[in-house]
């Protein structure tokens, strides 16, 4: 894992100075890690799950349907889907468990908050639109703090910029007239996964010629002449750190 366990207390230390300075004694702020979306028709099929960003930040698990709790009185307590054996078929070992601490299943919290008597309780994870008020101040401060990244996420993202160099490196290698965007695309996205890269970050945008001057063009099996130029926007993806690089390059 590319996060310690020492590298998210401290994060969590930061924070809870920052809500602590408006938090009640009674009051808890729940953060979710959100929930897998069936795909329309799909069946058993879902798209990729992404945990909320906060989540993640917070606890370095990569679980749907959990939460991490936090309250002057309790401090920080995490709520955890139970990994089981048929999921272990299916999915294979998760290494997030490297990181993440011991907490309780997901199903004890209606029980655990009822206990508790807090009187109010702030669910973030959601739409900035429909927070108002605390709310709105607790989410606001949470993107602040982890705004301003920590060491461990500057060393991430540094070798996230080295597995793309990797990518453009190929780009130069391969580049030249008779060979198509498709297969840039092909050997562009080769490099970045065989030296550590989990996914691109978005579409790989490749444009050739005439191509080149749309600014999102997704590549086609257009072949590149001589003396075009090549419009290149690709980056690296781990754990949804990301690099957004634009290259242009003369075939």
């Amino acid at each position: 894992m590319y996060f310690s366990k020492e590298d998210i207390q401290l994060r969590r230390d930061a924070l809870a100075a920052q809500w602590d300075s408006i938090l009640n004694e009674d009051e808890a702020v729940l953060v979710y890690s959100g929930s897998t979306i069936q795909k329309p028709g799909g069946l058993d099929q879902i798209y990729p799950f992404l945990p909320h960003p906060a989540y993640y930040w917070l606890t370095g698990r990569r679980r749907d349907d959990e939460v991490v709790l936090y309250s002057k009185g309790t401090g920080w307590v995490e709520f955890q889907k139970p990994f089981t054996n048929e999921q272990a078929v299916w999915e294979g070992e998760r290494n997030d468990l490297l990181v993440s601490q011991p907490g309780r299943n997901v199903s004890e919290i209606e029980s655990y908050l009822e206990s508790q008597k807090f009187t109010v309780i702030y669910s973030l994870g959601q739409s900035m639109a429909e927070m108002q008020g605390k709310a709105f101040e607790l989410r606001t401060m949470l993107d602040q703090t982890r705004r301003r990244k920590d060491a461990a996420e500057i060393r991430l993202i540094k070798h996230i910029a080295e597995i793309a160099a990797f990518g453009y490196r190929e780009i130069e290698r391969v580049v030249r007239p008779g060979i198509s965007e498709r297969e840039i695309q092909i050997a562009y996205e080769g490099a970045i996964l065989r030296n550590g890269g989990h996914a691109m970050p978005y579409e790989t945008i490749i444009g050739s010629g005439t191509n080149s001057s749309v600014l999102h063009a997704l590549p086609t099996h257009k072949l590149v002449e001589a003396k075009e130029l090549v419009l290149v926007d690709a980056g690296a993806d781990v754990y949804d750190y990301c690099v957004d690089i634009t290259r242009v390059f003369p075939s």
